[in-house]
């Protein structure tokens, strides 16, 4: 249980900004995404 308990606290450092660009990120990603599906549908 120490083990957990240190293994969150170690998370908990992470500035909640991190958490923001990572989710930027990721929304840039599913929208590149989203348009490639639709270039691809174009095609056919």
């Amino acid at each position: 249980m120490a083990a957990r308990a240190h293994a969150f606290w170690k998370l908990e450092r992470f500035p909640i900004t991190w958490n923001h660009v990572i989710d930027k990120e990721s929304l840039k990603i599913k929208m590149v995404e989203q348009v490639l599906i639709e270039k691809v549908c174009q095609l056919f």
